[in-house]
């Protein structure tokens, strides 16, 4: 069976561990470590206890990457619809970002749920307007159009995750932000100056990504397509188009795709998936993709090996239709 489970490891399993080997025993998976809530040492405590209940578990370490997030905040920032903020380089995880900005500019934050236009800019502030109720907590991405180029591509957390993992020899490493071929090929020479060699995937959530998709496959054997981030650079209304197109790419060049984002979002919080959720997944699984990525259903859901297996029953379902 090549299908595989990127399976997010977080509270609703660690809380619970006798629920990994339910999950292993469920179907082949991967289980997924997510550097922009993860510490390098938590990440050896978390792969720890991964393997001393299965031994030989995948195990992968999701870089976060050059995405702007929120520092942790002492307590939520809350605002109302058209309220004025004042964020300060210290509120970000890279503190020249509000440098970068400029009045007018738009930032979509948390997977697109809140939208702020740029009010003013200053070299250690931002002001922004809010075009939504709501908060921002720590970790949570902040999208601004256009300026993923003028970012190195690994921040110093990337490098710090990736010292902890060669330190106890994960075998996947996942690059979050791929912009091109040579973001792949300077992750491999500081692999291999650490003797390091894990299996490398390149997740596909980036306009530029896109474009120079051939170029990236050259690099990598395994990708996979961020919905959620993808649809903040390219637009919500092309991601369609567009994740059919890096599918068919990726399968004729004979690499294994996964596909990530909400496709048990319901679930979170409830026992049943929306009819739509399920439409979706049987119609993911037939274009032949390598597997799905659950990621906050089973980190911080109610109902992870619920969404697990259900997974596995929708795929069991759809496997006789397959192309062999």
């Amino acid at each position: 069976m090549s299908f595989r489970l990127i399976v997010t490891i977080g509270p609703s399993i660690l809380g619970k561990i006798d629920k990994l080997k339910e999950i292993y025993d469920a179907g082949p998976c991967i289980f997924r470590l997510n550097g922009a809530h993860c510490s390098p040492e938590q990440l050896k405590i978390f792969a720890g206890i991964i393997r001393s209940i299965i031994p030989d578990a995948d195990i992968m370490i999701d870089l976060p990457g050059n995405k702007i997030r929120t520092a942790k905040f002492p307590y939520p920032v809350r605002f109302e619809k058209n309220e004025v903020i004042t964020l300060t380089s210290d509120d970000f995880n890279y503190r020249q970002f509000p440098s970068l900005l400029k009045k007018g500019d738009q930032i979509l934050a948390n997977d697109s749920t809140l939208h702020f236009t740029v009010c003013e800019t200053r070299k250690d502030s931002v002001t922004l307007r809010a075009h939504n109720s709501g908060e921002l907590t720590g970790g949570k991405g902040m999208h601004a159009k256009g300026i993923c180029g003028s970012l190195p591509f690994l921040l110093q957390d990337d490098l710090d995750l990736i010292d902890a993992a060669a330190e106890v020899k994960l075998p996947f490493i996942s690059l979050s932000f791929v912009r091109n071929a040579a973001d792949i090929k300077e992750v491999k020479k500081l692999l291999h100056k650490r003797k390091y060699n894990p299996g490398i995937i390149a997740k596909i959530e980036t306009a530029s990504a896109v474009e120079k998709l051939s170029e990236i496959l050259s690099e990598v054997e395994l990708c996979n397509i961020d919905r959620g981030d993808l649809s903040t650079d390219v637009g919500l209304i092309q991601l369609a188009g567009h994740q059919d197109r890096i599918i068919k790419v990726a399968l004729d060049a004979g690499k294994s795709i996964f596909l990530a984002t909400q496709f048990l979002k319901n679930m979170e919080l409830n026992p049943i998936p929306l009819i739509p959720e399920i439409v979706d997944l049987c119609s993911s699984i037939k274009k032949g993709i390598s597997g799905i990525q659950l990621s906050e259903e089973t980190a911080v859901g109610r109902y992870p090996l619920e969404c697990i297996k259900l997974i596995w029953e929708v795929y069991r379902a759809t496997e006789p239709t397959l192309p062999k």
